[in-house]
C-alpha cells in the first residue's frame, strides 16, 4: 500500500513505548492549551492545531518530510507570539526599518 490510515501516536508507541509517546504528544498539546488562547498573532493557534492533527491521520512522522519541522515551528510561533507582547523592552512597529535607518546613517534624532 502506498497510503494507509495510520496513527502517528500508535506508531510512536510501538517504536519507543507509551510513556515517551505520551510525553512527546502531551507536551505538544500542553503548549497549545497553555499558549493557544492568548490570540496575540492571528492564526498561530489554528496553525498549531492543524499541524498537530494533520500527521495523526497518516504515517507522516515516519518519513523524511517537513511534518515534524512544521509542527514544532508552529508551536514555537504560538509560544513566542504569546510571550513577547507586553513585556518591557518589546517595541511594536517596524524595528527592522528603524535599525536599518540607524545603521545607514539616514537617521537623525530630533534636537
Amino acid at each position: 500500500l502506498e497510503t494507509s490510515i495510520e496513527s502517528s501516536i500508535l506508531m510512536y508507541a510501538v517504536d519507543v513505548g507509551w510513556a515517551l509517546t505520551l510525553v512527546y504528544f502531551g507536551s505538544q498539546v500542553t503548549l497549545i492549551l497553555s499558549h493557544g488562547f492568548r490570540l496575540h498573532v492571528v492564526g498561530t493557534s489554528m496553525a498549531a492545531v492543524i499541524a498537530l492533527v494533520l500527521p495523526q491521520f497518516s504515517s507522516a512522522l515516519a518519513w523524511s518530510n517537513v511534518s515534524g519541522t512544521l509542527l514544532w515551528t508552529t508551536l514555537a510561533l504560538l509560544v513566542l507570539a504569546g510571550t513577547t507582547r507586553g513585556q518591557p523592552g518589546h517595541t511594536s512597529g517596524a524595528p527592522a526599518a528603524a535599525s536599518l535607518a540607524m545603521s545607514s546613517g539616514s537617521y537623525r534624532p530630533a534636537t
